[in-house]
């Protein structure tokens, strides 16, 4: 009973794997064992592309027997070793540990995209689906487990920019767009409170100089 409660208070219930608990635990031993033996560890944030289409066309069922299919997919792609987790609806995580490089990342990203290349069929449907990766790596890219797993998120987000179907390595160039996107944040938080906004009108005329309508634009 107590191994049964275990299990239920750090697992997914519907696809068996570690949840956000469990990994964040798993996340820190590897961090731990990773400064012991001077190696790197990759965070992989791995999120499925427009899978809110495939709910809304399918159902949700479909949608929870996909979410299953692709949870084996990337456990059966990583060594027993790393872990894969999902911490929610259609987002999982992956620690990869005892790496040389960051040049070993790319190779465990790639594999994990191909795995979504056979199609996933079902008794009521077939389809395929893709995926987006960002990947952060230790120490270079944090040295928390909160700020590998941010900035994992954040390169999983460029990914998705052209696309999706392909993966994004944390770098320099994010963080910078990053500290931009926060002072940005910052300036329109400050602008709110202090009636820093002005609304302008901006006419549309055609060739013929006829006024056909107005642009609104906040400044």
């Amino acid at each position: 009973m107590q191994h049964e409660l275990f299990r239920r208070a750090h697992h997914d219930p519907l696809t068996d794997l570690p949840n956000r608990i469990l990994f964040d635990d798993r996340l820190q031993q590897a961090i731990a064992r990773s400064q012991r033996r001077e190696r790197k560890v990759a965070v992989l944030c791995i999120d499925l592309d427009e899978f809110k289409q495939i709910n809304d066309q399918y159902g949700h069922g479909t949608g929870d027997r996909l979410l299953q299919e692709v949870a084996s997919r990337l456990r059966s792609r990583l060594r027993t070793t790393d872990t894969v987790a999902r911490i929610g609806g259609d987002e999982f995580l992956a620690v990869i540990e005892d790496l040389s490089d960051t040049e070993a990342v790319a190779t465990v990203a790639e594999s994990l995209l191909r795995s979504f290349g056979e199609p996933f069929s079902f008794a009521d449907a077939v389809m395929r689906a893709t995926a987006s990766i960002g990947a952060a790596v230790f120490p270079a890219d944090g040295t928390t487990t909160e700020e590998l797993k941010r900035h994992a998120d954040l390169a999983m987000y460029r990914a998705k920019e052209p696309g999706g179907n392909t993966y994004e390595v944390f770098s320099a160039v994010l963080s910078q767009k990053l500290a931009r996107r926060r002072e940005i944040e910052r300036y329109l938080r400050e602008a709110l409170q202090t009636e820093g906004f002005e609304l302008h009108y901006q006419p549309i005329y055609t060739v013929a100089q006829e006024l056909v309508g107005l642009e609104a634009l906040l400044r």
